[in-house]
């Protein structure tokens, strides 16, 4: 019975001791779950965190590096925001920019440059250091001309001292002026007195002296009505036998005497005899009197071809045919001319005018050295003016006037004008002694039309 009393004891004992060491382990298997799961929060919190700074797969070598960096005694994100609060002050001058902020402030600071910061601020020192340079300059320069401004304030200033100086004494000769001028009037007022008597006795002389000449005027009006009027019925029958019946320019100086149309050549009764020289023309015509002028246009007729004189005999010539009008061709018994030319006589003719020789549209002075040269090589004479032998006058343009200058104008240009308007002058005073004279006038057109030298051009 003790026995069994004492092994339900010791199970008793036993079943309390499990009871006791199970509750003692749940409940430390309770406290440990609590805070191993509290721990688990905690991790999971400060992973939470440690990933928001950096991601696992950013942990690289560079985080390594920065790590180092930070050393022991910071973490890595307080090193990076010391720095970036840093660089925000010395950037921005604000230790709560952010990175962005910062970057934008770099940004604007390089503008179009694209430069580093460093290398835009170096760049940024050359050209401050430059622009200090051109301000010490441009300090110098201003110096400069503050000193030449105040030389030339002294200069004026001793200028202004001589001219009053100098009007100072023209104000002292000018009342010596006054004072003489004052005896001088008095003299002309004496003077004038005595004139004007003396003038009304010349008046009344020449009162007498007016009357008698107007009597003789009019007797001579009178007499130069009745010359003028047999003058102008002398030059209208002088025209008419000058330019109308016996003009030298229209007459015949020789005739074809035949024709070689295969080689273009003619033959022609002028040799060398009749002072025919290489290389003159002739216009040809049917007969000698189809050269007239036309009343319509006031020129010659050109001819149905015009010929050059290629080989000359004694009495005979050979001339190539330069210009043949179709439907006209040239025959034995045609008559030649040539204004310059003619075969008893030697013409003589006076030049003057601006002529276009070389066909560029512009007419100079220098080009009616080529007309003289034509009318000398064909054996015709050249005279400065018109004269008592003078056959013919051969006007080329009238020069032309420019403004009239004015009285203060460059001396070289006074000069021009005043020898454009001689020559001018002398054009007139030419053209119009050849229609008081009856000598016949001739354009540039119309002497190559006479002499066929225009088909040469």
């Amino acid at each position: 019975m003790a026995s069994k009393t004492s092994g339900s004891v010791g199970l008793m004992i036993t079943m309390v001791i499990f009871i006791a060491l199970t509750l003692t382990l749940f409940v430390t298997t309770m406290v440990l779950f609590a805070r191993t799961q509290k721990l688990t929060n905690d991790l999971s919190l400060k992973q939470g965190e440690l990933d928001a700074a950096v991601r696992s797969e950013e942990r690289d070598d560079r985080w390594q590096e920065l790590q180092t960096l930070a050393g022991r005694g910071q973490g890595v994100v307080r090193y990076l925001d010391t720095a970036l609060r840093q660089t925000a002050e010395k950037v921005t001058g604000s230790r709560r920019d952010n990175a962005d902020a910062v970057l934008a402030a770099i940004t604007k600071a390089q503008g179009d440059t694209g430069l580093p910061l460093l290398r835009l601020l170096e760049a940024r020192e050359g050209d401050i250091g430059t622009l200090r340079r051109q301000l010490a300059g441009a300090e110098e320069a201003r110096d400069a001309a503050r000193a030449d401004l105040l030389a030339g304030t002294e200069r004026v200033a001793a200028l202004e001292a001589q001219h009053q100086a100098a009007v100072d004494r023209l104000n002292a000769e000018i009342e010596t002026y006054k004072t003489n001028a004052s005896g001088v009037v008095s003299g002309l007022d004496t003077a004038r007195a005595d004139m004007q008597s003396q003038v009304e006795r010349v008046r009344g002389d020449a009162d007498s002296s007016i009357a008698a000449l107007e009597n003789e005027i009019a007797r001579l009006e009178s007499e130069l009505l009745v010359a003028n009027d047999q003058l102008k019925r002398f030059r209208i029958d002088q025209n008419d036998q000058t330019l109308r019946g016996s003009f030298e320019g229209a007459l015949v100086d020789g005739r074809i005497i035949g024709v070689n149309i295969q080689n273009r050549n003619v033959f022609l009764d002028l040799g060398r005899k009749d002072r025919v020289v290489l290389g003159m023309t002739f216009e040809v015509y049917a007969d000698g009197t189809a050269i007239r002028v036309d009343p319509s246009s006031g020129e010659y007729p050109q001819g149905k071809a015009t010929i050059e004189i290629v080989s000359v005999d004694e009495a005979s010539s050979t001339a190539r045919i330069i210009r043949e009008s179709a439907g006209t061709p040239i025959i034995r018994g045609d008559a030649i001319a040539n204004a310059v030319y003619d075969r008893n006589k030697t013409y003589t003719f006076t030049v003057y005018g601006n002529f276009d020789t070389n066909a560029d549209g512009i007419a100079t002075r220098e080009e009616a050295q080529n007309i003289r040269a034509l009318i000398a090589d064909w054996n015709g004479q050249v005279s400065e003016d018109i004269a008592g032998d003078t056959d013919f006058l051969v006007l080329g343009v009238k020069p032309a006037l420019p403004p009239q200058p004015k009285p203060n104008d460059p001396v070289e240009l006074i000069q021009r004008y005043l020898l454009l308007r001689q020559a001018a002058a002398k054009y007139d005073e030419l053209f119009n002694t050849a229609q008081a004279t009856g000598i016949p006038v001739l354009n540039q057109n119309r002497l190559y039309t006479l002499t066929g030298a225009g088909a040469r051009r």
